[in-house]
């Protein structure tokens, strides 16, 4: 039996020394004096307004564009090739968790090419091995026929199993069997494969897509 690993002054003070007399008064105006405080006082405040208003056009690009990027951050994570949303939820007995990976190997069945896959909760990313952590639960389907784009059915000899080394589900090591179950391989190459798996147990289901990678490990061709 094969296991897996099983974030982000200047105020312009244009003071009215109201001081002198009328002629005083005359003097400022014929000179200009005071039109020229004025003239001053309307160019800062109009460029003021333009640096303002360039300064907010600015940073509302900028926090626009960084909204944009965060967006599609967000929309990319959790996508396969394709746009298709991965993850993937194990039901059993009323209780629901997510599984967190996949992983598949090749084999043989009278002839015949077949995939095996791993689906799991726990443990770590890398392949199974005999030394790597058991995870909390692990569901195994075996017999998906061929190597190539397609589903395969229940009646067309897909079967599945589910461990619970966690003791959450299931008491003791023996598993639940699979009463149905429907796998589709969208996308395959040598290290990876997109898979959807609806599978049915007496007490509960495991549905989702994953992107599984290949692991030697699981090869028994």
């Amino acid at each position: 039996m094969r296991f897996a690993r099983t974030l982000l002054p200047l105020l312009f003070p244009v003071l009215a020394l109201a001081c002198g007399d009328d002629d005083s008064t005359d003097l400022d105006a014929s000179t200009g004096v005071d039109s020229g405080v004025e003239m001053d006082a309307g160019t800062d405040e109009d460029a003021g307004s333009e640096t303002d208003a360039g300064t907010d056009e600015d940073a509302g690009s900028e926090m626009d564009a960084g909204a944009d990027e965060d967006a599609g951050s967000e929309m990319d994570a959790g996508m396969a090739d394709g746009g298709i949303t991965t993850g993937g939820t194990l039901s059993y007995g009323g209780t629901t968790v997510d599984l967190d990976r996949m992983f598949f190997g090749r084999g043989v069945n009278d002839g015949a090419e077949v995939l095996y896959f791993e689906l799991s909760r726990g443990g770590d990313d890398s392949c199974p091995s005999e030394t790597a952590p058991v995870p909390n639960q692990i569901i195994t389907v075996d017999g998906f026929p061929g190597r190539v784009v397609g589903t395969g059915t229940f009646a067309d000899g897909i079967r599945a199993n589910f461990f619970d080394f966690e003791g959450t589900f299931l008491e003791g090591f023996a598993p639940a069997m699979a009463t149905d179950a429907t796998v589709e391989v969208l996308a395959i190459s040598a290290e990876e494969a997109t898979v959807t798996f609806d599978i049915t147990f007496d007490e509960g289901t495991a549905m989702g897509t994953f992107v599984a990678l290949h692991c030697d490990s699981l090869d028994t061709e």
